[in-house]
C-alpha cells in the first residue's frame, strides 16, 4: 500500500507539468481508481488543500495519502510527489554548475538581467495601478 502511493504521486510529480492544478484530474484518477477517495471525498480534499497554505498538488497529496494510508501514507505520497522535482533540480543544478564559468553561459545571464528587472518593474506597476494606489493612469492589458 505505502510502496503503491509512493510510487503513484512519484509519477504524477514527474510526469504532470503546469502546476498544480494541472495535477489535480491525475491525480482525481489515481484516487478514484485505487479506491482511495471517492468523488464527494475527493471534492472536498481539494477543496481543502486549495484552503491550506502552500502548494494544492502536495497539500492534495498528503489528504490522500493520509486517507488511504494514515499518517505513513502521507509521508509516502508526499515522498514521491516531491522527489521528482529534486531529483531533477539536483541534475540542473549539477549540469548548470560545470557550465557557470563558460563565456556564453555568462553573456547569456547577463542578457537576461535587464528583461527581469523589466519584468518586476512592470509588475509592480501593474500591481500599483491596480490596487488604486497611483489615481489617474489606466493600464490595459
Amino acid at each position: 500500500m505505502l510502496f503503491t502511493l509512493f510510487w503513484t504521486f512519484f509519477k504524477i510529480g514527474f510526469m504532470s507539468f503546469g502546476g498544480g492544478y494541472a495535477m489535480l484530474p491525475i491525480m482525481e484518477h489515481a484516487a478514484l481508481s485505487h479506491g482511495w477517495l471517492n468523488t464527494q471525498q475527493y471534492s472536498e480534499a481539494i477543496a481543502l488543500a486549495g484552503m491550506s497554505p502552500g502548494p494544492v498538488a502536495m497539500n492534495s497529496a498528503v489528504y490522500i495519502g493520509y486517507t488511504a494510508g494514515g499518517w505513513a501514507g502521507s509521508v509516502f505520497a508526499s515522498l514521491g510527489m516531491m522527489l521528482p522535482s529534486a531529483i531533477i533540480m539536483f541534475l540542473v543544478a549539477t549540469i548548470f554548475y560545470r557550465v557557470y564559468d563558460n563565456h556564453w553561459v555568462q553573456a547569456a545571464l547577463n542578457g537576461m538581467k535587464p528583461a527581469v528587472i523589466a519584468l518586476i518593474a512592470y509588475a509592480a506597476y501593474t500591481m500599483t495601478i491596480q490596487s488604486g494606489l497611483v489615481k489617474g493612469l489606466s493600464i490595459s492589458t
